[in-house]
């Protein structure tokens, strides 16, 4: 089947063609970085009334370094296969 278009950005998921690929760094947001940052001074491990969830930054919506990156766009199954016969 014929390979997806490259999309550009920071979260782009594109298919690795070739070994010297220049592919874009997954990193967590800022405000993820800071809620686990032990080297801060005002960090108190597991001190805070408040439980400090990132849920509207691009990194958060997309599931950068969560359970749902294990999943492409690119990776589902061949639409142009032909389909089983059926009895």
């Amino acid at each position: 089947f014929s390979l997806p278009t490259f999309k550009g950005g920071k979260h782009a998921s594109n298919p690795i063609l070739y070994e010297d690929q220049p592919m874009p760094q997954q990193r967590l947001s800022r405000k993820a970085r800071m809620k686990t940052d032990a080297l801060h001074e005002d960090y108190t491990a597991g001190y805070s009334p408040f439980a400090s969830r990132d849920l509207t930054s691009r990194s958060a919506v997309l599931g950068i370094a969560t359970e749902q990156t294990k999943f492409k766009y690119w990776m589902k199954r061949n639409p142009n296969e032909s389909k089983k016969k059926r009895r």
